[in-house]
């Protein structure tokens, strides 16, 4: 008895970390604005802490268990993080000056933020409550938006009536782009749980509309384009892999959004309208980055150029990892993100409870192509183990 309840409580550790590396920081943001806090005196405290419960529970299962069988996707994964890591530790060590942060940070982010709580959810992912974990992501998610959205108009002094001169949203402590991601989050787990939920009958049912509402103000605000592009890759995979129920409902749903957006009299006055309308695929800054990104990847296409060659990640993760650790990074990259993305689409289902984490991970697998570095996308890695774990690596009881 005992030890079932030993393994309730870390499950239900594990499904903490999985919501706060999805959805914490934003809501974390929004209380150092509020008290005019120095960000490192909660954040720093915050990773620590999400990164400390990783650590125990991949600790207490490593102990608990006794056989394990190493995936394909696992050991690619594994093979993946020690040649990061090891870039890390070569670079701080031989030559520290290219790096463009502190050492410290790139391990904390790399170990801490992203690789220990997605090995933690990996390894606990068959036992994680998919509604639980879908519950807490809403409430955190809306409440870190709504947040944001009330210190934003506190700064900025605007109404919901946001037009291009505002440009785009962001706080000291949470860019444009934080935001809109964060919102679309909110977004689809919303519309997953009222798409599998009898909406008539249920009292959560307007809690939940409500929540999408918070959401898609939240990415206009944001005014940035990478989560909408996300959002449209989401709604295709619905559209293409789910059943015919939950195309229906995510497409009434996101179309009454359009609907009522496009209504509004000041439409072609949003700065994101503008932004996607005309300047979803061209970007002269992303261009260039990615130019001199290949042009490393030239130069050093076997042994990689290290961590941070570039004053600015190149947006990308795949060329970053080409860039990094050349072609043996890039290929495990590759590898781990068809198997991942081959396993998210199988789970697209809305009698499956956990087809809600596999739209997320789309979602963040999405953002990281467009906008993300490989250690600091923890959202991403953190669905990608949830997706992966139930079904990859396992191990039997003693």
């Amino acid at each position: 008895m005992q030890d079932k309840q030993k393994t309730i409580t870390l499950v239900a550790r594990a499904d903490w970390i999985f919501v706060l590396s999805l959805v914490g920081y934003p809501l974390v943001s929004g209380v150092i604005e509020i008290f005019s806090m120095n960000s490192r005196v909660i954040s720093v405290p915050f990773r620590a802490v999400v990164a400390a419960a990783s650590c125990y529970v991949v600790l207490m299962f490593v102990i608990k268990r006794a056989r394990f069988r190493l995936s394909l996707f696992w050991a690619c994964w594994v093979l993946f993080w020690m040649g990061y890591l090891s870039r890390i530790l070569v670079d701080g060590r031989l030559n520290p000056a290219a790096l463009q942060l502190p050492e410290w940070e790139y391990w904390l982010y790399a170990v801490g933020v992203s690789m220990l709580p997605a090995l933690a959810v990996g390894v606990r992912a068959e036992k994680l409550s998919a509604s639980c974990s879908l519950n807490r992501v809403v409430t955190v998610a809306a409440a870190a938006i709504a947040i944001n959205i009330v210190i934003l108009s506190s700064i900025y002094g605007f109404d919901l009536s946001l037009t291009s001169s505002f440009l785009r949203a962001e706080t000291e402590t949470l860019n444009p782009i934080a935001l809109g991601q964060l919102s679309v989050t909110c977004m689809i787990a919303s519309a997953w749980w009222l798409a599998g939920t009898s909406v008539t009958r249920s009292r959560w049912a307007m809690l939940y509309y409500l929540a999408f509402f918070i959401g898609l103000v939240g990415l206009f605000i944001s005014g940035s384009r990478g989560p909408v592009l996300s959002l449209i890759v989401v709604i295709a995979a619905v559209i293409f892999k789910s059943n015919l129920v939950a195309k229906l409902f995510f497409g009434v749903l996101f179309a009454l959004a359009a609907i009522t957006v496009a209504l509004t009299p000041f439409l072609s006055d949003f700065y994101l309208i503008e932004r996607v309308t005309t300047q979803m695929w061209s970007d002269s800054i992303r261009i260039g980055l990615l130019a001199e990104a290949l042009n490393l990847i030239g130069q050093h296409p076997f042994l990689g150029n290290g961590v941070a060659p570039m004053v600015v990640y190149p947006h990308n993760i795949i060329i970053e990892a080409f860039m990094v650790g050349g072609v043996t990074m890039g290929l495990l990259l590759l590898i781990i993100l068809g198997i991942s993305t081959f396993q998210a689409l199988s789970l697209l289902d809305l009698r499956n409870p956990r087809g809600w984490i596999a739209l997320i991970f789309i979602q963040y697998a999405v953002a990281a192509m467009v906008s993300g570095s490989l250690y600091i996308v923890s959202p991403m890695w953190v669905a990608m183990a949830a997706v992966m774990g139930s079904g990859s690596l396992y191990c039997r009881e003693r």
